[in-house]
């Protein structure tokens, strides 16, 4: 996996926490461009995923 990838995948869990414990209140718009920032990588580790399955199968 890229390092770039796995930077924005800790971006993402990170993302989560947030959203998940509410950590200092929850602003709707920086959530929402945070997710829209993470969707391209996560979307690539999907497919990284994916290829690696089918390599195993």
């Amino acid at each position: 996996m890229k390092s770039e990838t796995a930077d924005c995948l800790k971006t993402a869990n990170g993302l989560r926490n947030r959203l998940v414990h509410q950590y200092n209140g929850v602003n709707d718009k920086l959530a929402l461009d945070s997710l829209l920032e993470v969707i391209p990588c996560v979307e690539e580790f999907v497919e990284t995923v994916k290829k690696w399955l089918g390599e195993k199968t």
